[in-house]
């Protein structure tokens, strides 16, 4: 898995993402976990854990902080049954905690609420019969090409750019 985070992280320093701001990439976990927490179909499921953990990975270096840091847990408590890898009240607790943290600058509570995300992830992987490490990989062989631009500091694929900004990719 730290080969992939390291992939991750190189991709995102390439797009400049690693100094992007970081309450738009938080607005992108929550993106990216909703997906997931509201999915069906297990493709779908798999695919948004994985985005999930590209989004943790990405704002974990904007901020400087250990990815998927080992935190103590006080004030969410994700226990660890498949049950609540889908408890609504924990994940909108979860983002809750990281929207909030994050623009207050709260470094222990950002490390709490991103070691919950995962580990909801982690269990809906677990839930759904795949690995962290498939998820991400996944995640990571669609976007791995992907082109695009920082627009107000949030990353925007091409095929969502105006016609002059794609031209002015398809210049460099």
């Amino acid at each position: 898995m730290e080969k992939m985070i390291k992939v991750v992280e190189d991709w995102a320093r390439v797009r400049k993402l690693h100094n992007a701001d970081p309450k738009a990439q938080a607005l992108k976990v929550v993106e990216e976990f909703t997906e997931m927490m509201t999915s069906v179909r297990r493709v779908d499921v798999v695919d948004g854990i994985g985005d999930t953990y590209v989004t943790l990975i990405i704002l974990c270096q904007q901020l400087g902080i250990p990815t998927f840091p080992q935190a103590r847990l006080t004030e969410l408590a994700v226990k660890s049954t498949s049950e609540h890898a889908k408890n609504d009240q924990v994940a909108l607790m979860a983002m809750n905690m990281l929207a909030t943290s994050v623009s207050k600058g709260d470094q222990d509570k950002i490390q709490s609420a991103i070691i919950a995300i995962k580990t909801i992830a982690d269990l809906a992987a677990d839930e759904v019969g795949a690995t962290p490490y498939e998820c991400l990989s996944i995640a990571y062989n669609e976007i791995k090409d992907r082109k695009g631009m920082l627009i107000d500091g949030t990353f925007v694929k091409y095929d969502d750019l105006s016609d002059e900004d794609k031209a002015m990719l398809d210049r460099e």
